[in-house]
């Protein structure tokens, strides 16, 4: 009899482990005729998005999607996605006179999902530092978005920004006959390995080089919204 599973999965740091190369896309249009500050960000097959979608494997931007922008002048812009799906519209979001200081025309961007105040950027650097909660909310079939941190770099606002994760999922399987029986998972490495905390991120040709910071943990809890999975 074939037994049924009920998946969740765990954005985690693991070592070694690295993305999946971007598929190829059709770069849609650029939408609106303004001049407020837009980039289209490319899908992939890499989970670095907030939605994955029902192979496991290919993931989807959702509306609303926050990403963090340097150009190199020190300051952080927030830009929004203004669509769903594998690729996205992400347009400024004016906070008044800071519209008119962004540079659409620096040497270098880098970028990083999901956009917080505590986010830093160092463009000179290539450096991104975020962070990974240790205590992420159970998702039936898909994780946290917050959690699933990507960066891209790039030197055209006009040309795709491709997202590549900075942190692994890791897919977690219960027995359908465990469902509503589970009040939390926890995930842990079996040497005792930092799966979680402050980030930083190097962004290579090769790709983004994690490594955690000041604040460690060495256990991943999930946690269910509903109170049971």
């Amino acid at each position: 009899m074939k037994t049924i599973k009920i998946l969740f999965y765990a954005a985690v740091l693991l070592s070694g482990v690295s993305c999946v190369k971007e598929e190829n896309q059709p770069t849609p249009p650029m939408t609106g005729t303004d001049d407020v500050p837009s980039f289209m960000a490319l899908g992939s097959q890499v989970e670095s998005k907030v939605s994955l979608m029902e192979n496991g494997t290919s993931v989807n931007w959702a509306v609303g999607d926050l990403v963090a922008v340097a150009d190199g002048s020190g300051d952080i812009y927030k830009f929004a996605s203004e669509g769903d799906g594998t690729s996205a519209i992400f347009r400024y979001q004016s906070q008044g006179e800071e519209e008119c200081m962004f540079n659409k025309s620096a040497e270098k961007y880098l970028m990083t999902y999901p956009w917080t105040s505590e986010v830093t950027i160092d463009v000179a650097k290539n450096t991104v530092t975020s962070s990974l909660s240790a205590v992420q909310n159970a998702v039936k079939g898909n994780f946290e978005g917050v959690n699933a941190v990507a960066v891209a770099a790039g030197n055209d606002m006009e040309t795709p920004f491709a997202f590549k994760c900075a942190v692994s999922m890791l897919k977690v399987e219960i027995p359908e006959n465990l469902a509503g029986k589970i009040a939390e998972l926890a995930v842990r490495g079996n040497e005792g390995e930092d799966l979680a905390g402050d980030l930083v991120i190097s962004c290579t040709d090769e790709g983004p080089v994690t490594t955690l910071g000041t604040i460690k943990h060495s256990e991943v809890r999930l946690i269910p919204e509903t109170g049971i999975l």
